[in-house]
């Protein structure tokens, strides 16, 4: 019995190494957050917008309490916080739309709007 062929010709390689980098970067373009913005709320009011492709920090201050929002790599989290229980601050940070982080104390929250995200298409 003689040796099976190859499963791709040395003259394929190249192309198949282009379609999978493609893909690759076709994913990393849909995977990041496209016009995504994290809405600050005190008191239920709207007081600052962060777009989530901009890194930035913000420090807002109410009630008496004082609280630092950092937006990184597409993320939005407390970053410190001085509010005594400390729930804001222990909040992973968020990125999809509708998730939230609040601050009862400060009567804060953060919530991720923009894009709409689809978990599944059916036809």
């Amino acid at each position: 019995m003689g040796q099976a062929p190859p499963l791709l010709r040395r003259k394929e390689w190249p192309i198949c190494l282009v379609i999978l980098l493609l893909a690759a970067a076709l994913f990393l373009l849909t995977a990041l957050p496209h016009g995504q913005t994290a809405v600050v709320r005190i008191d239920g009011e709207k007081t600052h917008t962060l777009p989530l492709n901009q890194e930035q920090t913000l420090t807002v201050n109410a009630h008496g309490h004082t609280l630092t929002i950092q937006v990184r790599q597409g993320a939005v989290g407390v970053r410190e916080s001085d509010c005594p229980d400390g729930i804001c601050r222990n909040t992973p940070p968020i990125t999809r739309q509708g998730q939230s982080i609040v601050c009862l104390p400060m009567a804060c929250s953060i919530t991720v709007e923009g894009a709409a995200e689809y978990d599944a298409v059916t036809y």
